[in-house]
């Protein structure tokens, strides 16, 4: 019998395949099971199970419980703790140590300590940046450490009065992966960006880079195009 669990936004759930049908059980914090309240189809393969959790219930992301993620099957809610909550940040020209800190940690997982830790701007330049309506930066925080970060700006468009965001840089201290950071934080920018009237979200993705690509792919509309990036030239030659 097949019994995966999940960890759906922070409620456990395990899924029983029984003659060829699943059958949803709640995991309580003793342990014990009880009747989910909702059905799976019973077309839905072991491999879907976890696109169709986030599909059922992603209006129930909060910035601490922002993903769908399978269990070992060792997991036991009485041995097994749950990770330590984190908490969403958009930060503001107060905030310059922490920025620093999500500096460091874009170079750390990006494995370019040059760019992003070697030549920091003053804080006078940061703290300016901070306060633009044209860029957003996000923190995600466990304690005082920074375990997940998010940059990037807003576009002001030409063509009608409205705005776009072109997220440039997400990532997600190794450590702390695959228990909703990423998504918790693009949630945010969600709420963020429809509060100050922008109409959608840009984000590419390297070929090769499958979780960034499953996680976009969740949460947006995908469009294959070609990028390029031209040189400045003072003479233009």
């Amino acid at each position: 019998m097949s019994a995966p669990r999940f960890n759906v936004f922070g409620r456990i759930y395990e899924l029983r395949r029984e003659a060829g049908r699943w059958r949803a059980l709640s995991v309580g914090n003793d342990g014990k099971l009880g009747p989910a309240g909702f059905e799976v189809p019973s077309f839905i393969e072991d491999a879907e199970l976890e696109q169709f959790l986030f599909d059922l219930f992603h209006e129930s992301a909060t910035p601490g419980n922002g993903d769908v993620r399978r269990l070992p099957r060792r997991h036991d809610p009485q041995r097994l703790p749950m990770p330590q909550p984190f908490a969403v940040q958009t930060l503001t020209p107060q905030d310059l140590p922490v920025m620093r800190q999500l500096l460091d940690l874009f170079g750390e997982v990006f494995e370019d300590r040059p760019t992003y830790s070697h030549h920091q701007p003053d804080d006078t330049y940061l703290a300016q940046l901070l306060g633009s309506p044209t860029f957003i930066a996000m923190a995600a925080t466990r304690g005082d450490e920074v375990v997940g970060a998010l940059a990037g700006y807003v576009l002001p468009k030409f063509e009608q009065r409205r705005s776009e965001f072109y997220l440039y840089d997400l990532a997600v201290a190794e450590a702390h992966r695959r228990q909703g950071i990423a998504t918790a934080l693009i949630r945010e920018l969600q709420r963020l960006a429809a509060a100050r009237g922008v109409y959608v979200i840009l984000v590419q993705a390297d070929h090769g880079d499958d979780p960034a690509i499953a996680l976009y792919s969740r949460l947006g509309v995908r469009e294959d195009v070609l990028h390029f990036d031209i040189p400045p030239s003072a003479d233009g030659g």
